[in-house]
């Protein structure tokens, strides 16, 4: 079950790859958080504030309808995952992953085999990491899309920007944080050589 509380991304520059922002909807452009596109004049935290309340309660609805289809009567592998927010609103992605996370474990958590499972872009802090873990994220996915740096650098110019070494340092931090085997990044096949992949 993915939970995706936005469906665009604000990163400085898209992945060569990606086509998150290629995906349009008559409704689309009048969501309450269109990040790319529209030109915030509040910070991200304080337009989540504005809507929190009603994204909880649709939130909260739409599982309630979804939780006993039998597709999740063995498994339920719960996923939050987003485009990125601006580069310098990370730490309020960050925060708001913590906040849907706390709803989510009070209501939910014992339909989630493995806990919730948290893809987005790092934040900026370590501070930011322990939120997450705090408010019952139990897993984090820091993707680099591509290993060797060139690569990375060509293929995802805007997380270039916010930095490979920032991944991979926050990438070793989450294992402090969170436990062996609960941080890692997945990498896309065929933008490195299969050598350099392994």
């Amino acid at each position: 079950m993915n939970i995706w509380p936005w469906h665009d991304c604000a990163i400085s520059t898209m992945c060569t790859f990606c086509g998150v922002n290629k995906v349009n909807t008559s409704q689309r452009e009048q969501g309450v958080f269109f990040t790319a596109k529209a030109r915030r004049v509040r910070s991200a935290l304080q337009d989540w504030e504005s809507w929190r309340d009603t994204y909880m309660v649709n939130l909260c609805e739409a599982i309630d309808l979804a939780i006993d289809d039998p597709c999740y009567a063995e498994h339920l592998h719960l996923i939050l995952i987003s485009g990125n927010l601006r580069d310098d609103e990370l730490d309020a992605q960050a925060a708001i992953y913590a906040d849907i996370a706390r709803v989510l474990n009070a209501r939910y958590r014992p339909y989630f085999t493995e806990g919730v499972v948290a893809v987005t872009a790092p934040p900026r802090s370590i501070e930011g990491l322990q939120m997450m873990k705090d408010s019952g994220i139990d897993k984090v996915v820091f993707n680099l899309e591509a290993w060797m740096p060139d690569n990375f650098a060509s293929e995802c110019p805007g997380k270039q920007v916010i930095g490979r070494a920032h991944y991979l340092r926050m990438l070793r931090e989450a294992v402090g944080i969170y436990g062996w085997g609960n941080s890692w990044c997945n990498l896309v096949l065929g933008l490195d050589s299969m050598a350099d992949t392994i």
